[in-house]
C-alpha cells in the first residue's frame, strides 16, 4: 500500500486508523538531550575523580552505578505521595545519579510496568520523567565509589548493565552534536520520522521494526511519559509498544533491512532520511551535513556533524567547520577524512 509520509508542517498524524496530535515535541526533545548531556558529563565528572585519586576510572563508574542502581532502589521505596507531587512542582531535589537509573528504566517500558506492580509500587503513581526540570547543575553524590556495594537489585533486568547499554545512544548524541546543538530542522524531522515509525508499526507490515537514529531519540523520549507512554501505544497500535536494548547485533541487522524495505513500500522513500542526496555545498548546512550518512563532501558551515546520522554509512571526506570530530567511529559509520 503506497502511503503518504507526514510532512513536517503537520499539526496532526496518522497513525493506523487514527489521527493524533504530536506525541512528542521538539521542546521535548531539547529537554531530553540536555538530560542526556548531563548524563555524560556525570559520568566524564567521575571519572576524572576516580583518575585524581588514583583509581582505575572505568572500574569506577561501574562502581558509582552500582551505588546509584542501590540509592534508586531506597528513593522508590520511600516514595511518599508529598514527594511525588513536588517531583512536578517544586525544585528538582534529586541525585543526577537516581534521575540516570529512572531514565533507563523507563526505557525498558515493559519491565518498567512489572516492576512498578511488583516492587516499587510508588513508580506506578509517577507522572513522566521530569526532563524540564533537570537543570544545568544538578545535584551529583560523589560518594566512596572505590568500594563495591554489595546491593543486589530485584529489578527483573540487570539495572547496572542496562545504565552501560545506554551510554553508546547518549555517546553518539554527544559526539554528533545532537546534544549541544541540535537544528529545529533536525529536531522537527525526528518527530515528524517517529509518527510515520509508529503508523508502520500499526499497518503490520513488519514483524520487528529497528528506529534510525533520529527516530530512536523521538521514541525514547515518549517513552520517557511513563504510563502515558504505555496508555498511547496501546491505543493507537493495539498494543503495549516495549523497547528492548539488549537485542543481539546480527538480529537489529536483519530486521533493520526488515523496517528498512518495508518503510520504502509504505512511504515511496528511504528509510534513512537524506540518504538520495549526494551532496552538500558550502555554507548552509545548518549543522546536519552528512546526515544522510553518504555525503559525497561537506564544506564550510557543517558545525562539527559531518556523518550526523552515525549510523552504517561511511563519509567520504569532511572540510571546513568539524571540530575535531572526523575519523571517529559511530557505529558503523567513520569518518574517512577532514579538512582544513
Amino acid at each position: 500500500m503506497n502511503v503518504k509520509p507526514h510532512s513536517e508542517n503537520s499539526d496532526f498524524f496518522r497513525i493506523g486508523n487514527h489521527s493524533v496530535a504530536s506525541l512528542v515535541n521538539t521542546n521535548d526533545l531539547i529537554a531530553h538531550l540536555r538530560v542526556l548531556s548531563a548524563f555524560h558529563g556525570l559520568k566524564a565528572q567521575v571519572q576524572q575523580d576516580a583518575a585524581h585519586r588514583g583509581l582505575d576510572p572505568n572500574r569506577s563508574w561501574v562502581q558509582y552505578i552500582e551505588h546509584a542502581v542501590e540509592r534508586f532502589h531506597n528513593w522508590a521505596c520511600r516514595l511518599s505521595d508529598r514527594e511525588m507531587s513536588a517531583l512536578q512542582s517544586e525544585p528538582l531535589n534529586i541525585d543526577l545519579g537516581i534521575l540516570m537509573v529512572w531514565h533507563t528504566y523507563l526505557l525498558n517500558p515493559h519491565t518498567y510496568l512489572r516492576d512498578s506492580l511488583t516492587i516499587y509500587p510508588a513508580l506506578t503513581k509517577l507522572g513522566a520523567f521530569p526532563l524540564t526540570r533537570v537543570t544545568a547543575d544538578p545535584i551529583v553524590v560523589l560518594e566512596s565509589f572505590a568500594n563495591a556495594t554489595n546491593f543486589q537489585s530485584p529489578s527483573s533486568i540487570n539495572m547496572v548493565e542496562a545504565v552501560i547499554r545506554q551510554e553508546s545512544f547518549i555517546e553518539k548524541m554527544v559526539q554528533l552534536g545532537w546534544a549541544s546543538k541540535p537544528s529545529e530542522t533536525l529536531l522537527t524531522r525526528c518527530v515528524t520520522r517517529y509518527h510515520s515509525f509508529l503508523d508502520l508499526i500499526a499497518s503490520g507490515t513488519v514483524k520487528a521494526v529497528v528506529p534510525t537514529l533520529d527516530i530512536d531519540l523521538a521514541w525514547h523520549t515518549h517513552q520517557l511519559q511513563g504510563n502515558s507512554y504505555r496508555v498511547s501505544t496501546k491505543k493507537l497500535l493495539g498494543f503495549f509498544l516495549n523497547h528492548d536494548d539488549s537485542i543481539p547485533k546480527d538480529t537489529l541487522d536483519v530486521d533493520y533491512t526488515s523496517t528498512s524495505e518495508a518503510w520504502q513500500e509504505r512511504y515511496k522513500e528511504a528509510y534513512k532520511p537524506g540518504s538520495t542526496v549526494t551532496g552538500c555545498g558550502s555554507g548552509g548546512c545548518n549543522g546536519e551535513c552528512g546526515s544522510c550518512g553518504n555525503m559525497a563532501g561537506c564544506g564550510g558551515g557543517c558545525n562539527g556533524e559531518c556523518g550526523s546520522c552515525g549510523t552504517r554509512f561511511p563519509v567520504a571526506s569532511c572540510s571546513g567547520a568539524c571540530s575535531g570530530k572526523c575519523g571517529t567511529v559511530l557505529g558503523n559509520a567513520s569518518l574517512a577524512g577532514c579538512g582544513s
